[in-house]
């Protein structure tokens, strides 16, 4: 029974009250955030400028002529460069320096309910602020065109050059002399007085009254505002954005609101709740409060199945593990940095020499990318340990109570849980500090699994169950020092792993070992992973007798390993067909290319994966750094050790190739007949759409910058995007399988009375004394969705789609070939998930 059921109503009302002042609480930090700094967040202000910056522009026109024919004026030479900017950019300028300064003032108001009027901005500080704009912008586009090579070689390390890039650049090239402060008052009052001759501003001169002991002194202030009716557009449109983003959601202290077929459920408040079905694009960096667009598919979607599922997902009851939150703590305020601790203290980017003003072009390129490197560096590490504050700060505010995780469902039918921090689809801390609510007494079998849990964990998984669980016992005093001094025994449970650190999860399943053996207890979840899911699916569609048993979809005395398999292809290939790269190879890594090089690529395969992030992936898990000591180019290592992986998945990915590109081929075949859509019926009744909407630019229709770099805005048309379609076809369609599956096994589950579930998409995880279940259900669910023939069902859908039947003489045709896999094999397939 949960938790939640044995509180009374009041106890239930006063941990919803504190949710919902959690969730008020999250949506005013978010709202502090956009009045510091709205234009990082989609520039809400826009529209609006670019709509008024228009026609402003043609009275500017007018100005700037008029000042130019003028005979005999005396003018700072940096004023003409500015005027050079154009008429458009000008009127930009003035029209978005005004709109800012009144929203600032509107803010201040906000906050301050005393003030009867805005604080509006004087005709002084909006005159200088003008001015400075506009300046900035000149001595920038002066600076580009004075040193033109090095804004290229700049520009291939910043992707975004914000506005503290160019100043520091312009300040470097120095092109565009400087201006006093005098000249920019009247150069920025000269703007402001265009601006209200033409309607756009309004002066509004107010007299102070000063008394002092001595004498009442009358003063006149200037202030600038805008017209009635502009500023209650602007206020609108931007309170309209704010509405909609998006805060760093935690977990909640109380039930998450169920879904149901009408209304998305999951957070208190259901304006910060997420979108009931989600399909990503990357289109933009900026989005509605995460870096993914988002679009809402048809409610109808979402089968019976799928909500029963989500909303169990969604009672799941877990509490913070105090056990490892203790430890967590003292290493990291001690400074050390264990697995995937970050530094506490601030860090700073490491000291490097002068600058080679004489030297070389190649040391001056050198010079920068190491510095480029350096501060790229530090800023994921000062990411990491903000990140972490908050980590901890939550961990410890949520300490005492039960904890629920909201949950969303993409257009795939994937779950994803809706916290930011602290969830057991989280980094390795995150599910760490994460158990049970409650614990349950273990049995001898569920002792069983968290000893191969345990050792799962430890990286001892490519063998038996029983010699995990003897690998396990045979190091039990390791185990015991461990609960005993955790501080001092880090060499035992740290992982040196770069990626998929597990170090904390390790510390956790120790510490759960022990408290089984010593208290009969056992309170955090055991997960048991498919051996890369997705070949899996794509090698029980196809029926591929060569990698199906690589993925352990047969019988075996030990998991089998493709990874393996994938890289013995490399070596095989190295020995037969040889070149200096090759060579290179054997001999680093001693005559045989070691697992690790391969896995990343060969996981992302059944995805669609491209060439070129193969060969990324090599530079990125600094499997090439050894190129360096030996006087070898890195990136044409990488090249040569991608298109080797290439051609070796080719090679045993060949019957899985065939499916990805006949399910490709059947989208592109529905899109050119219906320019629809492809939609299919995944086998636990969840409606996938696979369609993706071109996203036209809209440009400010003015350029401050150029062409590159100017502010680039966006909206989604109604129109059917074929060839991104065509790209996620593949991926999207193997990804709704193992939702499918995942779905599956968790409602045959429910109806077994199974209350506690930690779900990742393709680990499935409970409390140990269900694994046995949970393992028996994932087996007979994979074979109940591939039984069918799930190729041909999709033809089918294409065909009812289009109206027709699926030509012969189609190219999807030669891609229907079956392998002789036996499916039922599965039933008896003890690593499937292991």
């Amino acid at each position: 029974m949960y938790q939640w059921d044995k509180y009374t109503k009041e106890q239930q009302e006063k941990l919803r009250n504190l949710q919902i002042a959690r969730e008020d609480q999250w949506k005013e930090d978010i709202l502090v955030r956009f009045n510091q700094k709205p234009i990082e967040y989609n520039d809400p202000f826009n529209d609006v400028v670019d709509e008024h910056a228009v026609w402003f522009a043609e009275g500017m026109s007018k100005y700037l002529e008029q000042v130019a024919n003028t005979e005999n004026a005396r003018f700072p030479e940096w004023l003409f460069q500015v005027w050079n900017l154009g008429p458009d950019r000008l009127a930009y300028l003035v029209v978005r320096a005004a709109m800012e300064s009144i929203y600032n003032s509107a803010v201040a108001a906000e906050d301050n309910p005393s003030l009867n009027t805005w604080s509006l901005p004087t005709a002084q500080i909006l005159s200088r602020d003008i001015a400075t704009k506009a300046w900035e912008v000149a001595s920038w586009l002066e600076a580009r065109k004075a040193d033109p090579f090095f804004y290229r070689y700049q520009s291939k390390y910043f992707k975004n050059w914000n506005p503290k890039r160019r100043r520091a650049f312009s300040k470097k090239i120095n092109a565009l002399p400087r201006a006093t402060t005098r000249q920019k008052d009247n150069f920025g009052h000269a703007m402001i007085r265009l601006a209200i001759d033409s309607g756009l501003l309004i002066k509004k001169n107010i007299y102070e009254k000063k008394i002092s002991a001595k004498k009442t002194k009358v003063s006149e202030k200037v202030y600038i505002t805008l017209p009635g009716e502009l500023i209650q557009y602007m206020m609108t449109r931007i309170d309209e954005f704010r509405d909609r983003l998006m805060p760093n959601r935690m977990p909640m202290i109380c039930r998450p609101v169920d879904h149901t077929e009408d209304e998305t459920g999951g957070l208190m408040d259901w304006s910060i709740r997420r979108l009931r079905k989600v399909a990503y694009t990357k289109n933009s960096p900026n989005s509605l409060g995460d870096n993914d667009i988002a679009r809402e598919v048809d409610p109808s979607c979402m089968s019976h199945m799928t909500r029963t599922v989500i909303n169990t997902l969604q009672k799941t009851e877990w509490r913070i593990n105090n056990k490892v939150l203790d430890v967590v703590n003292d290493l990291w305020k001690s400074g050390r940095e264990t697995g995937t601790i970050p530094s506490y203290d601030q860090t700073t980017v490491e000291n490097m020499s002068e600058y080679p003003e004489k030297g070389s072009k190649t040391e001056k390129h050198e010079w920068l990318d190491e510095k480029s490197r350096r501060w790229a560096k530090w800023a994921k590490s000062e990411a990491s340990r903000l990140q972490m504050q908050l980590r901890m700060h939550e961990a410890y505010k949520i300490k005492p109570f039960v904890v629920w995780h909201a949950y969303f469902c993409d257009f795939r039918g994937r779950y994803y849980s809706d916290s930011y921090l602290l969830h057991p689809q989280g980094a390795d801390l995150d599910k760490a500090l994460l158990m049970a609510a409650e614990p349950e007494q273990v049995t001898a079998n569920g002792l069983y699994w968290i000893k191969v849990n345990l050792a799962n964990l430890m990286g001892v998984d490519k063998v038996s169950f029983n010699d995990r669980v003897k690998y396990v016992d045979d190091h039990m005093e390791d185990w015991i020092s461990v609960c005993a001094d955790p501080h001092g025994t880090t060499s035992i449970w740290e992982d040196d792993a770069p990626k998929k650190n597990a170090s904390f999860q390790r510390l956790a399943a120790i510490f759960d070992l022990m408290d089984a053996i010593n208290h009969g207890i056992t309170q955090v979840p055991v997960q048991i992973d498919g051996s890369c899911n997705g070949i899996q699916h794509w090698a029980a569609m196809t029926r591929d007798e060569t990698v199906g048993p690589e993925v352990n979809l047969t019988p075996q005395d030990k998991p089998a390993d493709v990874y393996q398999l994938v890289a013995d292809g490399c070596t095989s290939m190295c020995i037969k067909n040889p070149s200096d790269w090759r060579h290179h190879f054997l001999s680093h890594w001693e005559g045989v290319i070691p697992r690790k090089v391969v896995k990343r690529s060969v996981m992302c395969d059944p995805y669609g994966i491209t060439d070129h992030s193969v060969r990324q992936y090599q530079l990125q898990e600094k499997h090439l750094d050894w190129c360096e000591s030996m006087g070898l180019n890195m990136h044409q290592a990488a090249n040569e050790m991608g298109s080797l992986i290439c051609d070796s998945k080719a090679q045993v990915m060949k019957h899985c190739n065939h499916g990805k590109q006949y399910v490709q081929l059947l989208c592109g075949w529905v899109g050119g007949e219906i320019d629809k859509p492809m939609s299919w019926i995944t086998p636990s009744g969840f409606l996938v759409i696979n369609e993706y909407n071109p996203r036209k630019p809209k440009p400010s229709q003015v350029r401050l910058f150029d062409k590159k770099f100017q502010l680039q805005f966006g909206y989604y048309t109604d129109e059917y995007d074929c060839d991104k379609a065509l790209t996620a076809m593949p991926p999207n369609f193997v990804h709704s399988l193992d939702a499918a599956h995942m779905t599956l096994v968790m409602y045959c589950l429910i109806q077994q009375g199974i209350e506690f579930f930690s779900m990742i998409h393709d680990s499935f995880g409970t409390l140990a004394n269900s694994i046995s279940i949970l393992k028996e259900t994932t087996k007979e669910k994979f074979y109940e969705i591939h039984s069918v023939n799930q190729l041909d069902l999709i033809r089918k859908r294409a065909e009812n789609l289009v109206g027709e039947r699926l030509p012969d003489k189609h190219p999807a045709r030669l891609h229907e070939q079956r392998g002789t896999l036996r499916i039922e094999a599965v039933l008896e397939a003890e690593y499937l998930f292991a």
